[in-house]
């Protein structure tokens, strides 16, 4: 029970009194943000962050009207910022040309922070489970950020000012979930990535795995908020304040705090 509370207590410690960085300071002002997944969920919840920090945004999703809308609302409500947006369907990202063509879309701009959001799930045992669905999850979950990170991190490596990558990975990537296995399979490479970029270029880039637990959104059925889940808005706050200061978070405290104490 002591050790119990002294680590829930260091984990409350961390989230609530470790200060978050500045991070247009930190990465330069006029830069871009680009945001995988970002028509809805954490991804338009990282968006939304980021945009009232002042960061200009390209945002990437396959559903052509949800990111209409959140397009709209963002240059809506900051209409000094450049925002982009690109429909692409990561579902097809095995092509061998896909992020040639993708990156010949962004390579002009100074992007300074990249959010690898995209991801896709489905629950079923792993013997019934549809095979181009397995085949759809591998590439939407783990070819985007393994991918995408390569062909801009040359140019961040680049840049006189220091640079960002977050990778959203899961809680499922920690612990078990039976009927879920593929998804928490490729959200668990995306966990060792991040953090083993890390370690390769911490001197210059400041990567950061999110794993966080239940947030409300379209996969989740947008599940109540309640004592161990949080709005996208919340957890991509919570994630931002942690990127440049670990390079790992659970996202919301609620997360760090439980996964902290179960595991």
């Amino acid at each position: 029970l002591a050790y119990t509370s002294v680590k829930g207590f260091g984990l409350l410690y961390k989230k609530f009194l470790v200060r978050g960085k500045n991070l247009i300071e930190r990465y330069g002002a006029n830069t871009y943000a680009l945001v995988t997944g970002a028509a809805e969920g954490i991804g338009r919840g990282f968006a939304r962050e980021l945009a009232k920090m002042g960061f200009n945004l390209i945002l990437m999703d396959k559903n052509e009207e949800s990111l209409l809308k959140t397009y709209h609302e963002l240059i809506h409500y900051y209409p000094q910022l450049s925002i982009k947006k690109i429909i692409v369907d990561f579902s097809k990202s095995y092509e061998p040309d896909f992020y040639d063509k993708l990156y010949s879309e962004i390579s002009e701009y100074d992007i300074s922070l990249l959010v690898n959001n995209v991801g896709m799930g489905e629950q079923s045992k792993f013997a019934n489970a549809d095979e181009k669905t397995m085949r759809d999850t591998i590439y939407v979950n783990m070819f985007p950020s393994t991918f995408l990170t390569r062909k801009i991190l040359p140019n961040m490596l680049k840049r006189d000012k220091r640079s960002g990558v977050i990778i959203v990975s899961s809680h499922q990537a920690l612990v078990t979930f039976p009927g879920n296995t593929l998804y928490g399979c490729t959200k668990n490479y995306l966990d060792h990535l991040a953090c083993t970029l890390y370690e390769e270029y911490r001197e210059k880039i400041d990567f950061l795995s999110v794993t966080p637990g239940a947030v409300s959104t379209r996969m989740t059925n947008f599940m109540e908020i309640c004592y161990h889940s949080c709005t996208p808005e919340e957890c991509a706050a919570s994630s931002l304040k942690a990127l440049g200061n670990t390079p790992m978070t659970y996202g919301h405290w609620k997360h760090e705090l439980w996964m902290g104490l179960v595991s």
